[in-house]
């Protein structure tokens, strides 16, 4: 009988070899089929999902439609959200008249009440009460129309501290709700700014209703139920711009009909092209996006031997830039500072929310100052043809910094130039307030030195004699001492107008006492004779909210004006140098805008008789 084969151990391998040979053949195609199949899904979502970041047409080797939002997405401009329309300020009678003659009924009540001999101490809320009793001011409350309803409260949670405390902490930042206050103008001022930049803005129309640029501070942190109750764990802050007529109204943009205005995440935008304070590493590893940027002013400066102030910069902090901003639709030109040799260095900023403007940055952020904070831009001499300075300090003693928005880097950070101090002592305020007067411990004492707020307008000041010059005025704020004060006093916010010369050294000429700000809920009849007529024409439902509660509480007494108020902005009116626009922010939670007499606050600073 024969013997069965035995299978060698060489067979063997040779078998397993073949079966291995024969599972390859299948597994493995098999297998990159699934990976190419995978990436193709991945490619496809990062091509149809990701946010698209805007470029300007002349960048682009093909025309971009202007029915795309800044994700790429179509937009359908007969939708709800693209045509709700937003409350309008309306003005009174008394708005609409001449001012020339009732202005002065303001100014001449404030020099009644502190020339009378009864008076020896005055209340901070002075100035909202005489400005109500009188009803010489325009007040106007925003809400950015680009912020999106889901992100806004309703009137039944502005009251709600538990709704208000929870709803930060939402897990998506973007689904909490945000805030706009603190404010700043920069009037489109034929007189003293390029026309290019006008044009920009109002596409040349020589009929065009816009008549300031607005920029706001947009957070999801508030005091709206009173400073002290911490800050959310994901930070933000937000640059706000839009466009105002002369009576403050956001305007529309008349062929597409949506608002012109817009919020940008600068923070974000600065992170994505990697830029970061020096102080900093630059490894995006150690790095998240930080709120550097906050308090944002537009301002204007002269460059390159122009007659009117020709280039945008963008202030926020100590850092600065120049920037574009163009309305959609506006002519592709170079801003001054533009040598067309930067481009990698030019940002071009998102919008967040809303469309139909559009900010570039024309270089990296430049630090200024370290650790600077409340700087504001002036220029020396008796036009508007000198030097350039930044307001560093507004008291203790007066001091600013040279700073030539003609070259960038602004500030040589090796080489920074140095602060200029006014020797001259400066003068005692034009009245008394309870802060100095009467007895009080240490617990609600304030600062000793005054930061700036906002600077500066030109004023005329009588000498006496038929002598008059001409000074610049500013406002300035101090609080409640942080390291003194207890938990309860700390944050009291009170201000003052000053007076300085507006050549080297910059000596203060005058100063008032301490006032404060209303609310925008304050009055009762309002100037339009109605209940509370301001809050009414507003959709900023935080006029309604908790926020009103929190009044300034100095020295065991309480005052008809906001814990915090605090004064971002202060121009001229537009076609009226006798007006000015004071911007503000109440207790971090809303903004307000008033338009008063400028001889209302040249009176502030008169002494009583």
């Amino acid at each position: 009988m024969k013997e069965p084969c035995q299978q060698t151990p060489h067979s063997a391998r040779s078998g397993r070899r073949g079966i291995i040979r024969k599972v390859n053949s299948i597994v493995v195609p098999t297998l990159l089929l699934l990976i190419a199949i995978n990436s193709f899904i991945l490619l496809y979502q990062i091509w149809t999902l990701l946010p698209v970041h805007f470029v300007p047409s002349s960048l682009l080797d093909t025309d971009t439609s202007p029915n795309l939002n800044e994700w790429g997405e179509e937009i359908d401009y007969n939708s709800p959200e693209q045509k709700d329309e937003v409350k309008r300020r309306i003005r009174s009678d008394f708005s609409s008249r001449d001012m020339q003659d009732k202005g002065r009924s303001s100014a001449m009540a404030l020099k009644n009440e502190l020339d009378d001999p009864k008076n020896k101490v005055f209340p901070y809320d002075i100035v909202p009460r005489l400005l109500e009793q009188t009803d010489e001011y325009y007040g106007v409350v925003h809400q950015l129309p680009s912020v999106p309803k889901r992100r806004r409260m309703t009137l039944d949670q502005v009251h709600n501290m538990t709704y208000f405390l929870e709803v930060r902490e939402l897990p998506n930042v973007d689904d909490q709700p945000l805030y706009v206050y603190n404010p700043m103008l920069l009037p489109l001022n034929k007189n003293f700014l390029d026309e290019a930049i006008i044009n920009d803005l109002t596409l040349g129309e020589q009929d065009s209703p816009i008549a300031y640029v607005a920029a706001f501070r947009l957070s999801n942190f508030a005091n709206c139920h009173g400073p002290g109750r911490g800050v959310p764990k994901i930070f933000r802050n937000y640059l706000g711009l839009a466009l105002l007529d002369k009576d403050l109204n956001f305007v529309k943009d008349p062929t597409h009909g949506n608002y012109l205005d817009v919020m940008i995440d600068v923070n974000q935008d600065i992170f994505e092209v990697d830029w970061t304070p020096s102080v900093l590493p630059k490894n995006r590893t150690k790095r998240v996006v930080k709120p550097w940027m906050q308090d944002c002013q537009l301002i204007a400066a002269r460059i390159h031997y122009s007659q009117k102030r020709n280039q945008l910069i963008l202030l926020c902090n100590e850092y600065a830039w120049p920037v574009l901003l163009q309305r959609e639709g506006a002519p592709t030109r170079k801003a001054p500072i533009d040598d067309g040799k930067h481009d990698e260095s030019k940002i071009f900023f998102k919008n967040k929310y809303g469309r139909g403007l559009h900010l570039t940055g024309m270089r990296m952020p430049n630090e200024l100052m370290y650790k600077g904070k409340n700087m504001h831009y002036f220029t020396a001499g008796p036009g508007d043809f000198g030097p350039g300075f930044l307001e560093v300090w507004a008291a203790g003693p007066h001091t600013v910094l040279p700073v030539n928005f003609e070259h960038y880097p602004f500030v040589n950070s090796h080489f920074p130039p140095n602060p200029l101090e006014a020797p001259e002592p400066e003068p005692k305020s034009s009245y008394t307030t309870i802060d100095e007067k009467r007895p009080g411990d240490d617990s609600d004492i304030l600062k000793d030195r005054d930061s700036g707020s906002a600077c500066c307008v030109p004023i005329q000041w009588d000498e006496g004699k038929g002598g008059k010059r001409k000074l610049l005025l500013g406002v300035s704020h101090t609080k409640t001492s942080r390291s003194k004060a207890i938990k309860s006093r700390m944050y009291n916010y009170v201000s003052r107008v000053y007076a300085f010369d507006p050549t080297p050294p910059f000596n203060i000429v005058a100063r008032s006492g301490y006032f404060c700000l209303g609310f925008g809920l304050n009055n009762i009849t309002g100037v339009d004779n109605l209940p509370h007529a301001e809050a009414e024409q507003s959709d900023n439902e935080q006029v309604w909210g908790a926020t009103n509660n929190y009044k300034l509480h100095i020295r065991q007494d309480h005052f008809e004006c906001p814990r915090i108020h605090f004064i971002s902005g202060i121009t001229e009116k537009i076609d009226d140098p006798d007006a000015v626009v004071i911007s503000y922010g109440i207790n971090d939670c809303y903004p307000r805008m008033l338009e008063l007499r400028k001889e209302f606050l040249v009176q502030l600073l008169r002494p009583g008789s």
